[in-house]
């Protein structure tokens, strides 16, 4: 799409990527490389026929849709097949995964199990890291078990990148937030290298103040975010970014704006319910 062809993008589901933050999904459909992409949501069934001119993809609503080539994402399967690691004690779990403890040990306790074949989350820095886990778990130089705060990173146009929880969990889990935002186009560095369209989202808590995600769409996403990774891993507040000297140009600016941001929503907040203090005060 980026380079000019045209993109119809079926989804089964209701919402593109549907981990992610709501508000970053938006900021993805609504910058689309180039406004070459399609996307069609809740298509249902489908079916696909060849032709002489390529392959013809039939909705059950009866639209229709042509194209050169097709791509059909059919998500993860382990590949387990044909090891026959059964005979080693060896099982799967209920999605065909290999089932391993914190230590990536297997129903084996001689055999590790990392990467893919073991699951979510199922990426190359996870995976890497499980291989070193488990290499010295298995050679008992000391016993680790795999960090809980990790950074994922999305290589779309624009790049997506995220740590912590989404905006949508703090409100499942009745969290008191307030969210802070940074969009590029405020950022120097953005309007430099042309980069107006990304937006940097900050998940703070209202009352401590402690960061608890933060979400990127943008350049720099993948690289930012770790500056906000060792952030969580420290269970850090907003005055970390507030109170600290950022290079400039630079996106990571963007870490301390979004802080500012919150900030100023907190005390805007604070002062509100002063104001209701005085209007109705509490009777003894």
């Amino acid at each position: 799409a980026a380079l000019g062809v045209k993109v119809t993008l079926l989804d089964r589901g209701d919402r593109l990527l549907k981990f992610l933050d709501h508000e970053i999904t938006s900021e993805l459909q609504n910058n689309f490389p180039g406004g070459n992409i399609n996307y069609i949501n809740n298509c249902g069934d489908f079916r696909i026929e060849r032709s002489g001119n390529g392959p013809i993809l039939s909705l059950a609503d009866g639209r229709v849709f042509t194209a050169e080539c097709l791509f059909f994402a059919l998500g993860r399967e382990a590949n387990t097949g044909g090891l026959a690691i059964e005979n080693a004690g060896i099982g799967l779990n209920e999605h065909r995964y290999v089932a391993v403890n914190e230590l990536y040990q297997t129903a084996a306790p001689h055999i590790y199990a990392v990467g893919d074949v073991i699951g979510w989350p199922s990426l190359a820095s996870t995976s890497i890291v499980q291989g070193r886990l488990a290499a010295m778990n298995a050679l008992k130089t000391r016993a680790e078990s795999f960090p809980k705060i990790f950074p994922f990173g999305i290589y779309t146009i624009p790049e997506i990148s995220y740590v912590g929880i989404t905006e949508e969990e703090a409100q499942e889990r009745d969290y008191k937030i307030v969210i802070g935002r940074c969009r590029y186009h405020s950022l120097p560095r953005g309007q430099i290298s042309g980069d107006c369209e990304g937006l940097l989202k900050m998940i703070v808590h209202r009352d401590t103040r402690e960061i608890l995600g933060v979400h990127i769409i943008g350049g720099g996403a993948t690289e930012v975010i770790h500056i906000a990774q060792v952030a969580l891993i420290n269970n850090a507040k907003i005055d970390l970014f507030i109170d600290n000297i950022f290079n400039f140009p630079t996106y990571s600016e963007a870490l301390k704006i979004a802080a500012l941001s919150a900030l100023n929503k907190i005390l805007g907040n604070h002062r509100a319910e002063e104001a209701c203090k005085h209007l109705h005060p509490q009777k003894n």
